[in-house]
């Protein structure tokens, strides 16, 4: 019996699972110690049948990280902008004039 099967009766003998559950895993290690086992899940590969499945997944945590990101940085500048200059931070970084009424007729009088 090896160190592995060991440590598992050992705990298994501590725990209450239904019965055959350590007959089971002790089965599932000796394939994996022999290499003979196979996952029976789907195998998510670059050349495995759904690549844009593969390529989602790894590019999921970059997407999500540059939003939270962003939208930081966006809360900061709300929250630290010169909003005298336009009537938002978004406005003022981009240089336009604020919202007035006079510029609201300027610009129908164009």
């Amino acid at each position: 019996m090896s160190e592995t099967e060991r440590q598992i009766r050992s705990v298994a003998g501590q725990m209450q699972f239904e019965p055959g559950f350590s007959d089971r895993v002790l089965a599932r290690v000796r394939e994996l110690e022999s290499g003979e086992y196979e996952p029976s899940g789907p195998q998510v590969s670059p050349d495995g049948p759904d690549p844009l499945h593969f390529h989602l997944r790894r590019a999921f945590p970059r997407l999500a990280a540059a939003c939270v990101i962003g939208l930081l940085a966006l809360g900061a500048l709300a929250l630290a902008g010169d909003t005298s200059l336009a009537g938002s931070p978004l406005d003022a970084l981009l240089g336009l004039p604020a919202e007035t009424l006079e510029t609201a007729f300027a610009l129908g009088a164009m």
